[in-house]
């Protein structure tokens, strides 16, 4: 069995609301226009039973630039289904921490497959649902990171944090 080097991306992709004028994370305009209207117009509101989590090389509230396999040579997004091999982040009570002061974070490591080449100017990170729309969005600490080749980036246990605040 072949080594990976495991590149920690952590120091946390923070998705949550902006807060004292940050605008380095979020949730999407298009899930903020979403929530507004179900609460206040009485709009459905269809949350995902399944989603992605993507790296990516700009972000904002308004627009997500996905890492392409042509640039980032073995990238490929994570799944977060139950039967996803060695990363268990769908959406369940065992994949998420309980919610407290607005937050939860990943229970279990989240990791990428390992790359194949050399990766440089990842910004950023998203959980989508299966279709590819946004719904929460950060920026990496230390970004942009830059990754060796043969190295498997990873965002371990209480990394990934997302809530509301």
């Amino acid at each position: 069995m072949r080594n990976f080097k495991r590149l920690v991306l952590a120091a946390v992709l923070a998705l949550s609301v902006p807060v004292a004028g940050r605008a380095d994370s979020g949730k999407s305009s298009t899930f903020a226009n979403a929530l507004v209207s179900a609460f206040f117009r009485g709009a459905t509101l269809t949350l995902p039973t399944s989603f992605d989590i993507r790296l990516g090389s700009a972000c904002t509230a308004s627009s997500f630039t996905e890492l392409t396999t042509a640039s980032y040579p073995g990238y490929a997004m994570i799944t977060c289904t139950a039967s996803y091999p060695g990363t268990a982040c769908n959406p369940s009570t065992s994949n998420w921490a309980l919610a407290s002061s607005g937050l939860t974070s990943n229970s279990n490591a989240v990791n990428f497959a390992a790359t194949t080449g050399v990766w440089t100017g990842v910004q950023c990170g998203a959980i989508t649902d299966t279709s590819g729309n946004v719904w929460y969005w950060g920026n990496l600490s230390g970004a942009p990171v830059s990754v060796p080749s043969g190295s498997m980036p990873t965002f371990p246990a209480a990394t990934i944090v997302v809530g509301e605040q």
